[in-house]
């Protein structure tokens, strides 16, 4: 189970400190857990990774054993005759090949090179990972997760790489990404890390630490490798079968601003403009989801005709009786309610996913349903709920 919460000042709180992640790990018996391990071959300095990775694997329930390659050694490892960390034992290889040390020219020289220059190093720098995917491919056939290249944030030619016609430093590493995406594709079980994602999400000046990489060649903060740590947990969900494939919402606070049952239909917040806006947003995250075949359950404390006037008759309802394939509206204990819905929907517990504003509500169902993830809502932040369902990863899927 992973809890993921809204928090007072609008941040998520997705785990815990680095500090208190390794606290924890110390103090935590993994011993019993199923051991998945993960092989990483790297040419940047990658350790603290290692600790976010082994408590993502505490969420899913396994015992994440790491182990690293030698720096800069990647391609030995991989093409060459040396062992490295990969064995018969390794479940999944990833790959941090970073642009940084594998091509110094287009990461930081890019503006000196000739157009010639530009494609030789291109066929250089394919010919490498090319290399490398067929050199791990040949030692196992365990799923590999290779990373691809970030886009330059400031890239070489300024305001005119935008330009029409320009081929410039940051076109150049993304057709580097399509034909590591191609060759990715012509390898089974072999999976593309966009980097891209995790640095959009926090910002270069949050992502980058160039201090430790001038340093130590460490490029990322703690919180850039905690957002990697998370990217790659999802696909780990996914190879474990772990994707969840239910969603169970409360309604109040949730599906719209405040009470049905002291507000109204009249009353509650649900509409076209702010603060309406934020729930119908979050409704309309909720049907993409539905749309990708995720099963839309409902579990709330109401009055059962009040939740369904709602459903038939607002005006900015999005979400419909015919999207829902379960409901438990009454006062019972949300914890058993979910476990019938379960029972109703013949899915597993570990599969369904809990949304509720109520801290007493998802600490009950942590507490009694261990095995239910669940996301905490904050009243105060409506306006990040439909960001945070899109963020949490829970139902993504490689196919």
């Amino acid at each position: 189970m992973l809890k993921i919460i809204s928090g007072k000042d609008g941040n998520y709180i997705y785990s815990l400190s680095y500090a208190e992640i390794n606290t924890l790990l110390a103090e935590t018996d993994d011993s019993r857990l199923p051991v998945y391990s993960v092989s990483i071959l790297r040419n940047i300095m990658v350790e603290p990774i290692e600790s976010f990775l082994k408590y993502e694997g505490l969420q899913l329930g396994s015992n994440m054993s790491i182990s690293l390659g030698e720096y800069d050694n990647i391609y030995q490892e991989s093409v060459g005759c040396q062992q490295g960390p990969i064995a018969s034992t390794t479940d999944c290889v990833l790959v941090f090949l970073s642009l940084w040390t594998l091509s110094p020219d287009l990461s930081f020289r890019f503006s000196a090179l000739s157009n010639k220059e530009v494609k030789q190093e291109m066929d250089r720098v394919v010919g490498v990972f090319s290399n490398i995917l067929d050199g791990i491919r040949l030692k196992t056939s365990c799923p590999i997760i290779f990373s691809g290249f970030e886009e330059p944030y400031a890239p070489a030619m300024g305001v005119l790489e935008s330009q029409a016609g320009i081929v410039g430093q940051r076109e150049t590493i993304r057709s580097l990404n399509y034909r590591l995406q191609e060759k990715l594709a012509a390898i089974k079980n072999a999976y593309f890390l966009d980097l891209n994602t995790p640095l959009s999400t926090l910002g270069a000046k949050k992502y980058y630490d160039h201090r430790l990489w001038h340093i130590g060649r460490i490029p990322y903060t703690l919180e850039g490798f905690r957002e990697i740590a998370q990217f790659v947990a999802a696909f780990i969900r996914i190879l474990l079968a772990k994707t969840c494939k239910c969603i169970v919402l409360d309604a109040d606070n949730v599906l719209w601003g405040g009470i049905i049952g002291e507000d109204g239909i009249e009353g509650i917040k649900l509409g076209a403009s702010h603060p309406g806006s934020c729930y119908q947003a979050f409704q309309q995250e909720v049907l993409n989801l539905f749309n990708k075949g995720v099963i839309l359950a409902i579990c709330s404390k109401n009055n059962e005709e009040d939740v369904i006037e709602v459903i038939r008759n607002h005006p900015y309802m999005l979400i419909k009786e015919e999207h829902i394939a379960s409901m438990r509206i009454n006062w019972s204990n949300k914890a058993d309610n979910i476990r019938a819905i379960a029972n109703e929907l013949n899915i597993g517990l570990e599969s369904i996913v809990f949304i509720d504003d109520s801290e007493f509500e998802i600490n009950l169902v942590s507490e009694l349903v261990p095995e239910v993830s669940v996301l905490q809502f904050s009243t105060k932040k409506p306006v990040e709920t439909a960001i945070m369902l899109s963020e949490c990863r829970f139902f993504d899927s490689l196919t």
